[in-house]
């Protein structure tokens, strides 16, 4: 099931709109999808994280998180 699927069967609907961040790695699978199903992408403005707070503050957390683990273990500072 595709993540466009699972939103229809939570909302019996598709999104009208999905703001995304610009980034290229999935934006042609992507498009597609969101044309097939008549879903409007909103792209954030390049270069401005602010924009998109949640998963960069998610992002954040995750390198605090793995900057402490690394630092307990001991590892030389090259890791």
């Amino acid at each position: 099931m595709t993540w466009v699927e699972f939103l229809f069967n939570m909302l019996h609907h598709y999104p009208a709109q999905l703001q995304t961040d610009n980034s290229g790695e999935y934006l042609g699978k992507l498009r597609k999808e969101l044309k097939k199903c008549g879903t409007l992408r909103l792209p954030t403005e390049p270069y401005r994280p602010d924009h998109n707070g949640k998963s960069e503050k998610m992002n954040q957390t995750i390198r605090d998180m793995a900057t402490t683990m690394l630092n307990a273990s001991g590892l030389p500072s090259p890791f």
